[in-house]
């Protein structure tokens, strides 16, 4: 019977075949062009984008000051002065193709001598193959007709030893010689190797026998798991990256979806087959990323996870443009998201300059795909707040000019482990008027991954389960009035299949937060609510089984100054009274905390200088505050109305709750606007079962369908507060959508209350002074 990889290699013949008898009769479409070469190259190259190249160097040559013809003159003086930093040939390659002359090969191929063509053993794997296995063909390909035959011979001897070198893999990783947890190596390498086959495969038998190794898993997927290289990233896209966030950081993830992108599209311009559908999906998404994450002002982009640069993105402006110049290249067709990731090159070139040290100068890769005659559109056309469900991303702004707030909230969820993963839960961070006015240190490793470093909580020590975390709602008010989401996270601490772990001791976090915009721009509000089901740790049995080493869970439960902790960071000294935390901000703008629930509570101020002494920036170590409950109990609500405004704004708030006390929210009064009573379900959450079999952790689906409902309240209530405004917004979260709901307002008769599909219903109350609602359940 036909093995399954030999049934590849015949595909891949057969692509090859038929691409060499296509080739043999070509032809030129409107807006097409003939490669200058001799010879149209087989990855990533069509004859759109030679036309496209053409017209660039036209526009350069009869009018060098426009935008088209900057953007050439920089390819053309990086190519000849072969003086970029990391340049590797690629500068000239792309010249070469471009124009066809042969003077760009002498240059590419003189820095190939100087660097990957000396180079050997470990320097031609690891990163070096994750960043450049795959760029290494394209110029292999590219440079192909202006090769000697000796050249060429060398090249490709050496293409070889590193993928070679690559599939040998080391003693520790066996079968899968490349770790799939390490997505950026594993999307990185995977193409190397596809791009081998494609580009030498018919020259090179070398490559199909690296290709047919039965880690790599051909061109199509046959699955989400990661019993090869090829699965591995279509589970990466669908499922960990769904929405269009990465998932190994903020800083990380500019330079993995570059190596996706290419990759993928050079497999599909060199088989004229998309055998990454979920990719192409995924690429308007990325795209839309890459608008959203940066600041209002693009002086500052949102950072989370393992971060090298932290805030100003001027010195990572390389970076940010190279990905955005081939995703707009790849999404200019797409009306939803192509003109946007456009505009946002146009606008980094305009703003930080197109050439030289901190300007928006990209690497080479940028003019493999970028398309500078694109349509370009405003961002004021896309919607305000966008949710990335594979990483529990939300951003949200009020607006798109400069002066605009931008909100992100991090609530990841869980997924298989990944390298840089961070432990933290329902982080929050805020921009506004250019400057983070809520945020928290910003570092590689350390507590920037953690709870403790993060605008989150500490339960037990920990801020997250590895047996359940998600987000559970979240939604976009209509005009942008308020955003809202809702996550969760509990159960067994260990991962699944863990031997004889501790008892299951959280058995429920759900954090909610609702972002309230102002119309007058004087102030922003989030209203924080979090539920906690948990026992101390201490009092349970197997406490011997956490960890005493890497980290030390142990110390950490033993030396915790409470069960529960809720964290915020600040870049001073705060004030405290008894009801509120707050400070100034350098600029003049100013914040403050209303300590709601739980009450009586307690707080620590820790200086973030004495706290870490290492792994975080001196310039990030500020201040943090924690809020403890006083008294230790199994169930405890946390209520915190965190506001940043301009001198002047007229803010207070009041805590609500139902008659029966087992609904908890506030009354938000704001100078100018209608007063917003916000509620949540307050009642205790079930009990968790830890189940095992044998003496072996199982993740059990009782308890994500519990956690998953575990803040719904199915029953009514009856809500009192004293309006200052002309009308009162409700907000009524935390409703089970199965039910059907009435609410009756100032004791007047029921009428059908409308609940969204995340749970949330809202009405209007006309008129100032004393107001009720009753909300019933069917």
């Amino acid at each position: 019977m036909t093995s399954k990889v030999g049934v590849r290699l015949l595909t891949v013949a057969a692509v090859l075949i038929l691409l060499a008898v296509l080739r043999g009769f070509p032809e030129t479409p409107l807006g097409a062009a003939v490669s200058p070469t001799g010879r149209s190259p087989k990855l990533l190259w069509t004859a759109e984008r030679q036309a496209v190249w053409s017209r660039m160097k036209a526009d350069y040559d009869s009018n060098r000051s426009s935008k088209a013809g900057q953007w050439y003159d920089i390819l053309k003086k990086n190519a000849e002065c072969a003086c970029r930093y990391g340049d590797n040939g690629m500068w000239a390659t792309v010249m070469y193709q471009v124009t066809g002359e042969a003077k760009y090969v002498t240059l590419a191929w003189a820095r190939l001598q100087r660097g990957f063509l000396k180079a050997s053993g470990r320097a031609l794997v690891g990163n070096y193959a994750r960043e450049y296995s795959h760029e290494m063909v394209v110029m292999y390909d590219w440079l192909f007709p202006g090769l000697s035959p000796n050249q060429r011979q060398e090249f490709l001897a050496k293409l070889n030893e590193m993928f070679s070198l690559l599939a040998a893999g080391n003693q520790y990783t066996k079968a899968m010689p490349i770790r799939t947890s390490d997505t950026d190596q594993t999307v990185g390498s995977y193409f190397g190797f596809a791009f081998l086959v494609l580009a030498t495969g018919d020259h090179n038998p070398t490559a199909h026998d690296l290709f047919g190794n039965s880690f790599i898993g051909g061109l199509d997927a046959t699955g989400t798991g990661r019993t090869t290289l090829r699965n591995a990233i279509k589970g990466y896209v669908t499922e960990l990256a769904a929405g269009g966030e990465w998932m190994e950081s903020s800083d990380y993830n500019l330079g993995t979806v570059r190596l996706l992108a290419l990759g993928a599209e050079g497999v599909k311009t060199a088989t004229g087959v998309d055998h990454f559908p979920e990719v192409t999906a995924f690429l308007d998404d990325a795209a839309l990323r890459q608008v959203y994450m940066l600041t209002p002002d693009r002086k500052s982009s949102v950072q989370w996870g393992d971060e090298q640069t932290p805030r100003g993105i001027a010195s990572r402006l390389f970076s940010w443009q190279t990905t955005n110049g081939i995703l707009a290249g790849l999404t200019q067709s797409d009306a939803e998201s192509g003109p946007y990731i456009q505009k946002l090159v146009h606008d980094l070139a305009d703003q930080y300059g197109m050439s030289g040290y901190l300007s928006a100068e990209p690497w080479a890769r940028f003019f493999l795909l970028f398309n500078p005659y694109a349509r370009a559109a405003p961002t004021s056309a896309l919607p305000l707040a966008r949710f990335s469900p594979g990483q529990g991303m939300l951003v949200v702004r009020d607006g798109w000019t400069e002066n605009s707030t931008l909100v992100a909230v991090h609530m990841p969820t869980n997924h298989p482990n990944i390298d840089h993963q961070v432990s933290y839960f329902g982080d929050f961070q805020m921009y506004r008027k250019g400057t983070w006015a809520l945020t928290h240190p910003i570092s590689y490793a350390g507590p920037s991954l953690r709870g403790d470093g993060t605008n989150t909580m500490l339960i037990g020590s920990f801020s997250s389960m590895a047996q359940f975390k998600r987000v559970t709602a979240h939604e976009h008010g209509a005009g942008g009035a308020y955003t809202y989401i809702a996550g969760t996270t509990g159960g067994q601490k260990s991962a699944e299949g863990a031997y004889d772990p501790p008892p299951t001791f959280l058995h429920e976090w759900t954090r909610s937060i609702v972002y309230l915009p102002s119309s007058d721009q004087r102030s922003d509000t989030l209203v924080v609510y979090d539920r906690t089901n948990a026992q101390n740790p201490t009092n349970l049995p197997k406490f011997e089984r956490y960890r005493r080493a890497s980290p030390d869970e142990q110390s950490a439960i033993l030396d915790m100054p409470a069960l529960k902790q809720w964290v915020i960071h600040m870049p001073v000294d705060p004030m405290l009274s008894s009801e509120s935390i707050s400070w100034n901000l350098p600029d003049g703008q100013h914040v403050t905390v209303d300590t709601l629930l739980p009450q009586p509570q307690r707080r620590v101020v820790y200086d973030e200088r004495i706290l870490w002494r290492t792994r975080v920036p001196p310039a990030e170590r500020k201040w943090q505050v924690r809020i403890l409950p006083t008294v230790e109990r199994q169930w405890d609500t946390f209520l915190n109305v965190v506001q940043v405004f301009d001198s002047g704004a007229n803010l207070a708030n009041t805590l609500l709750r139902s008659d029966d006390r087992s609904v908890e929210g506030v009354q938000v009064r704001r100078g100018g606007h209608n007063d917003v009573v916000a509620l949540f379900n307050g009642e205790t959450g079930p009990a968790l079962p830890d189940i095992r079999k044998g003496a072996l952790s199982v993740f059990d689906t009782q308890v994500k369908s519990t956690l998953d409902t575990a803040r719904l309240r199915p029953g009514g209530y009856t809500v009192r507060w004293t309006s200052t405004s002309a009308a009162t917004d409700v907000l009524i979260f935390d409703l089970d959508r199965s039910r059907n709901w009435r609410v009756s307002i100032d004791g007047r008769p029921a009428a059908a209350l409308k609940v969204s599909g995340q749970g949330v219903g809202s009405v209007a109350v006309q008129g100032t002074g004393a107001h009720s609602v009753n909300v019933l359940s069917n």
